[in-house]
Formats: C-alpha cells, sequence, structure tokens
C-alpha cells in the first residue's frame, strides 16, 4: 500500500476532534479556516497530534480520516484545507488517491514533513506547495506558525 516499501497497517482509526473555542484565534482566521483535514500515517499518530493540537488551539475544525473512500470524499467536499503529514512511517494510506481526490475538490493542500520523515521525489505533486519541515522537533514555533500561515491565509 506504499511506495516506501515498508510494513504498514491494514487500516487507520477514525478521529473526530471537537472545535476549539473561538477566543482562541483572530475571528478572519477562524472564518477561513473552515474544516481541515488531517492526513498521516497511523504511525505518525504522535508526532501529528502535537501539529494538530497546533492548530485546533487556533481555531481549526481538525477531521483525521482513514482510507475509507467514501467519508473521505464526502469530507473533501466541504474542506478548504488538507493537511498531509510524511513522517518516519511514510505517507498517509493510499497516498496517490487521497491526492487525486483532494486535487479533483480544489482542495488547498498544505504538506509537512515531520522529523525523521521525507517525501518520495515522486509522490511530490502539490504544484509549487510549499513543503513545511520539522528538522529535529515537532513543537519548533518556525515551523508551526508556517503551518497555521498555511493553513489560515488570514494571518498571513
Amino acid at each position: 500500500q506504499s511506495s516506501l516499501a515498508i510494513a504498514v497497517p491494514a487500516a487507520m482509526s477514525i478521529l473526530d476532534v471537537e472545535p476549539a473555542p473561538a477566543a482562541t484565534a483572530e475571528p478572519a482566521a477562524v472564518a477561513d479556516a473552515a474544516e481541515v483535514l488531517a492526513l498521516h500515517h497511523p504511525g505518525d499518530g504522535a508526532l501529528a497530534g502535537a501539529v494538530i493540537d497546533h492548530l485546533r488551539a487556533g481555531g481549526a475544525r481538525i477531521v483525521a480520516l482513514t482510507d475509507d473512500s467514501r467519508r473521505f470524499v464526502e469530507v473533501a467536499r466541504r474542506a478548504a484545507t488538507a493537511v498531509v503529514f510524511y513522517g518516519p512511517s511514510g505517507p498517509p494510506l493510499r497516498h496517490d488517491y487521497l491526492v487525486d481526490v483532494l486535487e479533483t475538490r480544489g482542495v488547498r493542500v498544505v504538506p509537512v514533513i515531520l522529523p525523521g520523515g521525507a517525501v518520495p521525489a515522486a509522490q511530490r505533486r502539490f504544484h509549487g506547495a510549499a513543503y513545511v519541515c520539522f528538522h529535529e522537533r515537532v513543537q519548533d514555533p518556525d515551523a508551526l506558525a508556517r503551518v497555521a500561515r498555511a493553513v489560515f491565509p488570514a494571518t498571513r
């Protein structure tokens, strides 16, 4: 299931996260955030979680999805932004399919390289999107700020 030639679990779990209170972010940022897809390999949940928590604190409504195509397509219709994480375990399961759906729906993609992660050249499909890279630690404030600016265009 992965072009990185590593063993991956057969499925991901679904995690629906409640929105953070609006008072934690600028009103314009919250209005622009809408629903944000967070896609990562199941083995990278802890690393991705720190970035997801940061976005929630900024007012994003986060939905992390499985490779369940019906649910994914349904949510992708409503989402303005998808954060795709590349960690040590590799890209999200069914990466190419997910990217095809996101591109078809016109969703803005924010690719994020977590510590220890990499994106194989064949999977760098995000048409000029800037990759945000966490070199050593996922709590890097500069990288967190760059992810937030990409997700919340009003804060650029």
